[in-house]
């Protein structure tokens, strides 16, 4: 990521390389006598943070799900194998989070709480206690498989959106650090 810090501000993006050069030039002309506008120039390097990594094991496991239902003839097995996947990859990511400060702070753990408790378990406990019951037959509560499927779809994209939500708020971290330490030096 380019960070150009400009004597009227702060531009961030990303932008190919002869685009770059040709900001270079155009910013470090002199107009009448005065140096350019360009004032510093500052590569950012951000890692690719936890976050970002949580997205890919979900859509990983997105995919597995799919080529359950697709590989497996019989679906309520398929069905507890696209569960099983998303209880691991819930627990997985959970464990991980846990190892760092602050995560309960975290949008992301209590999204991945909320999914896991609210979501995920639940619907894996009722297909396995109405074992042989058709999904759209299932009742709890007066509330119908399809329904608890779909709002576990949902809760589902409330846990991507918080990864998302943390990824952004790490990087503005980093390039916080980094500036601040830029401006130190």
């Amino acid at each position: 990521m380019e960070v150009a810090v400009f004597q009227g501000g702060v531009h961030i993006g990303h932008h190919s390389l002869a685009a770059k050069k040709e900001l270079g030039k155009i910013l470090s002309q002199s107009v009448d006598g005065r140096p350019g506008i360009w004032k510093t120039r500052v590569m950012i390097k951000t890692k690719r943070n936890r976050f970002r990594n949580y997205i890919s094991v979900e859509v990983a496991v997105i995919i597995g799900v799919l080529a359950s239902f697709k590989l497996i003839e019989n679906i309520q097995l398929a069905a507890l194998v696209a569960g099983s996947l998303f209880i691991l990859s819930t627990l997985g990511i959970l464990a991980w989070e846990v190892r760092f400060n602050g995560y309960q702070r975290r949008v992301t753990f209590w999204g991945l709480v909320a999914f896991l408790f609210l979501s995920a378990l639940p619907i894996m406990g009722l297909r396995l206690y109405f074992w042989g019951v058709p999904w759209a037959e299932v009742s709890f509560f007066g509330l119908t498989g399809p329904f608890l499927h779909q709002a576990s779809n949902h809760l589902f994209l409330v846990l991507m959106v918080c990864f998302f939500i943390d990824s952004f708020l790490e990087n503005k971290r980093q390039l916080d650090a980094q500036l601040l330490k830029q401006e130190q030096e």
